[in-house]
C-alpha cells in the first residue's frame, strides 16, 4: 500500500515523534511512504537522519503547492492519506482528493491554544471540525479526546481509540534512588509553550525548602527566554535545549514533571515509565486515564504550585516509597503503552477500507 503522511506543524513534539515512528514501521513492513512537511522541518529532518525509505515533499500553505500536491499525489496513485493536526486536514480538505482519508486528533484544538484570543481558539475548533466530518476515519490517543469529539457532534462509528505507545527500550539495571540524602534528580521533557505550563515547574522548584534537587529543561519554544528569566538565580536549573536524544538519557533522572494545561496522551509518560522515571502530572485531559494518583504515579491540581512542590517534597524525603510506584508504572507500560501495540491498530485502521 501507499499513504500520504500530512504534518504541517511549526514544532518538533509528541505528533512529529508519534509520526516518525509510524513512517518508519509503515515502510518496514513492505509499504510506500510519501511525507508532507513544511519545508525545511525538523521532521523532514528527522526522516533523512532515520534513513527512511520516504518520498519527502516540503510545502508551503498556499494555492499553488495545493494545486501542485493534488497532482502528485494522483500521479502517485496514493491509497490512503494519513492526516496530524489542523492545519494538515484543512491543506487535505483543500486537495479535494478521491482518496480515503484517515485522520489522527493528537490534543484539543482549544487548549493546545491557550495562549491565543478566545475567537481565534474557536475558529481553530470548528475548524477542526470541519476537517473531521469531511475524514472517512479518526483515530483519537485517549479516551478524553474520544469524550471531546463525541460531545462536537463527530460520529461515534468512524472514532477509533488508540494510546500512544513507544518502542520498548531494554536499559541496564536501574539503581533506584533510596537515600534522601541523595539530590533529587527532576526533568522536563516538551515544547516550551504556555500550553506545557513549564512555569509552573520551575516556581515550585524555587519554592521547596530543605531539598536538594537538579533540574534539567529539555525542548525549545517561544517562552524560552520568559522561562529563563523566572528561572534566574536558581543554579539548580538548567535548559538543554531541544535534543531527539532524550531517551538515552531519562534513567539518570528519577522524576518526570508534566505540569501541562491539557495533554491528550504525551509520549513522555510511556518513555518515562519504560526508562522507570516516576511521573508526577497534572491532572488534565487524557493523563487521570493513565496516571492513577500514588499508584502508579502522583497527580496534581493544573496550576497548583503548591500541590506540585508537596509532592516533590514527599518524594525526596521518602524515596524508599517510590519503588512500589515506579514498578507498577513499568508493568502498565509493557502491558498497554509499547510501540507494538500501538502500530498493530493503527495499521489495521489504515489498511481497512
Amino acid at each position: 500500500m501507499k499513504c500520504a503522511f500530512i504534518d504541517l506543524g511549526k514544532h518538533f513534539g509528541g505528533a512529529e515523534n508519534y509520526l516518525l515512528v509510524l513512517i518508519e514501521r509503515w515502510v518496514a513492513a513492505g509499504n510506500e511512504a510519501v511525507v508532507l512537511t513544511k519545508k525545511k522541518s525538523k521532521l523532514e529532518q528527522a526522516i533523512m537522519d532515520s534513513q527512511i525509505r520516504a518520498e519527502i515533499h516540503g510545502v508551503d500553505f498556499s494555492y499553488s503547492d495545493v494545486k501542485r500536491t493534488r497532482k502528485l499525489l494522483l500521479r502517485e496513485k496514493i491509497d490512503v492519506i494519513d492526516v496530524n493536526g489542523i492545519n494538515s486536514g484543512l491543506f487535505a480538505v483543500l486537495m479535494n482528493l478521491p482518496i480515503r482519508r484517515v485522520t489522527t486528533v493528537h490534543s484539543n484544538a482549544d487548549v493546545d491554544r491557550a495562549d491565543k484570543p478566545r475567537l481565534v481558539r474557536k475558529a481553530f475548533v470548528a475548524l477542526e471540525n470541519y476537517c473531521l466530518h469531511r475524514s472517512k476515519k479518526v483515530i483519537v490517543v485517549s479516551k478524553a479526546i474520544e469524550r471531546l469529539l463525541l460531545e462536537r457532534g463527530i460520529e461515534n462509528n468512524k472514532i477509533y481509540l488508540i494510546p500512544n505507545g513507544v518502542k520498548e527500550i531494554y536499559y541496564a539495571e536501574k539503581s533506584l534512588r533510596s537515600n534522601e540524602t541523595e539530590p533529587l534528580q527532576v526533568c522536563y521533557v516538551g515544547r516550551l509553550e504556555k500550553v506545557k505550563g513549564c512555569e509552573y515547574l520551575i516556581s515550585a522548584l524555587k519554592r521547596l525548602k530543605n531539598v536538594d534537587y537538579i533540574c534539567d529543561i529539555y525542548g525549545d519554544g517561544s517562552l524560552l527566554e520568559k522561562l529563563k528569566e523566572l528561572a534566574a538565580g536558581d543554579d539548580k536549573i538548567h535548559f538543554m535545549g531541544f535534543s531527539s536524544e532524550v531517551r538515552k538519557v531519562l534513567p539518570q533522572y528519577d522524576v518526570l514533571v508534566l505540569p501541562s494545561l491539557y495533554e491528550a496522551f504525551p509520549l513522555t509518560i510511556p518513555e518515562a515509565m519504560n526508562a522507570k522515571v516516576l511521573l508526577v502530572c497534572s491532572n488534565v485531559g487524557g493523563i487521570p486515564y493513565i496516571i492513577e494518583n500514588q499508584v502508579n504515579g502522583y497527580l496534581f491540581d493544573m496550576g497548583n504550585v503548591e500541590q506540585l512542590g508537596t509532592i516533590l517534597e514527599r518524594i525526596a524525603k521518602n524515596p524508599k516509597e517510590q519503588i512500589q510506584i515506579i514498578e507498577q508504572a513499568y508493568d502498565d507500560f509493557k502491558h498497554s503503552y509499547t510501540e507494538e501495540v500501538m502500530i498493530k491498530k493503527t495499521f489495521g485502521v489504515l489498511e481497512e477500507n
